[in-house]
């Protein structure tokens, strides 16, 4: 399934199926105003857009909740990458203004979940609505020998660049019922 920017911007993420859900996350904004910097926090719930040629796009619903009230939609494309990380989003996030003339937001803190967990989805069964939580993106099998990279790369306004890469460990072996590992 998926939902459009007009929909989210009228209706939130309430107005997209579940089914286009990909992620949810939150972030902090700080926005410098004339009686010093106000700090203010936000929801973010990505969902899919649809097909955008070879890629998928996405849209990040940012529903600034306190302490003022705001929401902006922000379209990324979700590609293939032949490198070691599988699958990148790519987002430019544009400036975003408090007001007509108003002073730029700047995001101090993002945490995204992208993924299966915590989603469920829904399908139709012999006529009945039945729950179920998808499957995710793919990741290579077996788990890399250092575990799954993960990296991002940003690119400001002003042309500064930076980047932070991560390794997340492959999970441990199951364990048996009676507990031994196999």
């Amino acid at each position: 399934a998926t939902c459009t920017r007009k929909r989210l911007l009228a209706l939130g993420l309430a107005g997209c199926p579940a089914d286009a859900r990909l992620g949810y996350g939150h972030t902090a904004v700080k926005v410098a105003t004339e009686a010093g910097v106000l700090s203010a926090q936000a929801n973010l719930a990505a969902v899919f857009g649809g097909a955008e040629g070879e890629a998928l796009s996405v849209l990040l619903d940012v529903n600034v909740t306190t302490p003022v009230y705001g929401r902006v939609v922000i379209g990324g494309r979700l590609l293939s990458d032949a490198g070691p990380f599988g699958t990148q989003l790519i987002t430019p996030v544009p400036a975003i203004a408090v007001g007509p003339e108003g002073p730029d937001v700047a995001i101090t803190r993002l945490q995204m979940t992208l993924g299966p967990r915590g989603l469920t989805y829904y399908r139709r069964v012999r006529g009945r609505k039945v729950a179920f939580v998808p499957s995710g993106p793919p990741v290579p099998s077996p788990c890399p020998r250092a575990g799954f990279p993960f990296a991002v790369a940003l690119t400001f306004a002003t042309g500064v660049h930076a980047s932070a890469h991560s390794v997340v460990p492959c999970p441990r072996a199951a364990a048996h019922p009676r507990g031994t590992r196999v």
